[in-house]
């Protein structure tokens, strides 16, 4: 739905759409993949794999995203 929006407009520039659709289409489909994975282990009655999961993808992330923001104010 992004790609097919922002591909029918041609005042969108086509590296600001590459960006766009990359970056917003790739993060839901990471968070979908962690949701579906930390929900089929809770299905598997893992619990504790589904909870190790889920909270490990969340400190990552975090610790991903300072050490991302950390980097950008030294460039």
């Amino acid at each position: 739905l992004v790609y097919a929006s922002l591909t029918s407009r041609a005042a969108v520039d086509p590296n600001l759409r590459v960006w766009i659709t990359t970056g917003f289409i790739g993060a839901y489909t990471t968070f979908s993949t962690v949701s579906l994975e930390t929900a089929q282990l809770i299905q598997q009655q893992s619990y504790a794999l589904a909870m190790v999961n889920s909270a490990g993808s969340l400190v990552a992330g975090i610790i991903a995203a300072g050490a991302g923001l950390a980097l950008g104010s030294l460039i």
